[in-house]
């Protein structure tokens, strides 16, 4: 997952919606957005035709969002860092095991392998 770090370089708090949450950047602050959110307020950077960037431009400009962000850099964010959550156990026994009173004899008998 990319993030991308904006900086608001207006004069006025930028406010805009992706996906009907609001985004919210103060004068001079610097976020860190979902790359997929920075490229509807900025415009996608990646573009190499030229027609494509100029559409792109026009698009910007319509939503009025145009030179309101700066785009300071993109990070690229591991997943299992940014989740921080342990690799599960597969040999861990999720709940105790139970012996069944008629094998409990069996157990007793017998140690060592099964066959």
């Amino acid at each position: 997952m990319k993030v991308a770090r904006v900086r608001n370089v207006t004069g006025e708090k930028f406010v805009d919606y992706w996906d009907s949450i609001p985004y919210v950047i103060e004068v001079g602050e610097e976020v860190n957005l979902p790359e997929h959110v920075a490229k509807h307020f900025i415009g996608d950077w990646n573009l190499k035709d030229e027609a494509l960037r100029e559409r792109e431009r026009r698009r910007v400009i319509a939503r009025g969002s145009a030179g309101k962000l700066e785009l300071i850099k993109v990070i690229e964010i591991d997943e299992k860092k940014k989740q921080n959550v342990p690799e599960p156990d597969v040999w861990k026994t999720i709940m105790p095991q139970e012996v069944e009173p008629e094998f409990e004899e069996f157990k007793k008998k017998k140690k060592g392998r099964v066959i």
